[in-house]
C-alpha cells in the first residue's frame, strides 16, 4: 500500500523521498523497485511525469524560502533546460541542488550557503559537487576543484559560454 500512495504523491507532484517510503514501508530496497515495477501499469504517470516542472517547482520553493530574486530563478531555468541530457540521471532534489548551485553562482550571491539550500531539500552537499564536477568533465573543461575555487570556471565556461547566460559581475 506505501507504494501506491508514494507513486500517487509522486505523480501529482508532490514532493516524497524514497528513504521515507523504505522506512515507512519497512521494505528493502529491492522489494521497492520491484513494487513499483508492478504497479507501473497503474500509475503509467508515474514514469512519464514531467520531471523538469517538478524541479522547478523545488527550485521555486527555494527561491521564496531564501528571498532569491527572480534571476535566480530565470537563470536557474536556462540552466535546467541546457543541461537536461546531463543531469537527468540523478533523483529530482539533486538536479534541483545543482541547478540552484550554479543559479547562485550566476548572480553572484556568496551571502547564501549551498549548505542551507541542501539541507532545506534534504540532499548531501557532496552529491551537488559530484554533479557540478561530472557535469564539468562532460562538457570538456577542466580545472575544477571546490565550487568556492572554481566560480570563475563556472561563470566564464559553463554558464556564460555553454549556456548563455550574463553572468552578474560585482566589484
Amino acid at each position: 500500500m506505501p507504494v501506491f500512495v508514494f507513486s500517487f504523491f509522486r505523480v501529482k507532484g508532490i514532493d516524497v523521498t524514497f528513504s521515507l517510503l523504505r522506512r515507512l514501508s519497512g521494505l528493502t530496497l529491492h522489494e521497492c523497485f520491484q513494487t513499483i515495477k508492478k504497479i507501473s501499469g497503474t500509475f503509467p504517470e508515474y514514469a512519464t511525469r514531467d520531471r523538469k516542472q517538478v524541479i522547478l517547482k523545488k527550485i521555486n520553493e527555494i527561491k521564496y524560502f531564501f528571498h532569491l530574486n527572480s534571476l535566480f530563478f530565470e537563470n536557474a531555468s536556462k540552466i535546467l533546460q541546457k543541461l537536461w541530457g546531463i543531469l537527468n540521471n540523478t533523483t529530482d532534489r539533486i538536479v534541483a541542488g545543482t541547478v540552484s548551485a550554479l543559479a547562485l553562482i550566476s548572480i553572484h550571491n556568496n551571502s547564501l550557503k549551498l549548505s542551507f539550500i541542501c539541507q532545506k531539500i534534504e540532499i548531501a552537499h557532496s552529491s551537488v559537487i559530484y554533479q557540478v564536477k561530472k557535469l564539468v568533465k562532460n562538457l570538456g573543461f577542466t580545472g575544477f576543484t571546490k565550487l568556492n575555487e572554481s566560480q570563475e570556471l563556472l561563470c566564464s565556461e559553463v554558464l556564460k559560454k555553454v549556456i548563455g547566460i550574463q553572468v552578474i559581475v560585482i566589484k
